[in-house]
């Protein structure tokens, strides 16, 4: 019988910089299942030449680091499917995190702003034949992301900013074949 595959990475760099992941893999019931993660981030405090926004008056200028430039991501990924009958059952979802900073202009950096992300995907098909010449495929969803933008300082826009928008949706599909 078949065992299940484990695999792990990391990396880490400059700016505080890393990414890691892992995943498994295998048989199960007749079928098979994945599962990924991985996660990334950064400080991502880089130095760099600010003109004090006089690009043309050259004695103002200074080294600087760049400020609220840090991010941090989350996704997966988990799919299966197996056998049910002569029918075949799969199944996956999917979820995406985010969050970062937006740091403005390298003159007037911003030290609050905010943008986070999240997204969530899952799947469900059932699939076989009809006869020796035909199958179907059905298939049934459901989708959610949200956004949230925040500037409690008046920052980066025009005014004090806190947004929220979300979006979900549902289906069902079915093919014939």
């Amino acid at each position: 019988a078949a065992h299940p595959r484990f695999s792990l990475q990391g990396m880490k760099g400059s700016f505080a910089t890393w990414q890691a992941s892992g995943s498994v893999s295998g048989p199960w019931k007749g079928g098979n299942y994945l599962g990924l993660v991985e996660g990334t981030g950064s400080r991502n405090d880089f130095s760099f030449r600010d003109d004090n926004g006089t690009p043309y008056n050259l004695a103002d200028d200074e080294q600087g680091r760049r400020r609220n430039s840090d991010f941090f991501g989350l996704r997966s990924l988990l799919k299966a499917q197996r056998p049910w009958g002569h029918r075949r059952i799969q199944a996956h979802h999917t979820l995406d995190l985010r969050r970062q900073g937006i740091p403005g202009i390298g003159n007037y950096q911003a030290h609050e702003v905010r943008f986070d992300t999240w997204q969530d995907l899952s799947q469900v098909g059932l699939s076989g034949p009809v006869s020796t010449a035909a199958s179907y495929e059905l298939s049934a969803y459901h989708s959610y992301q949200q956004d949230r933008y925040k500037d409690p300082k008046g920052e980066v826009g025009t005014g004090i900013q806190r947004h929220r928008n979300t979006t979900r949706g549902a289906g069902v599909q079915g093919v014939f074949h």
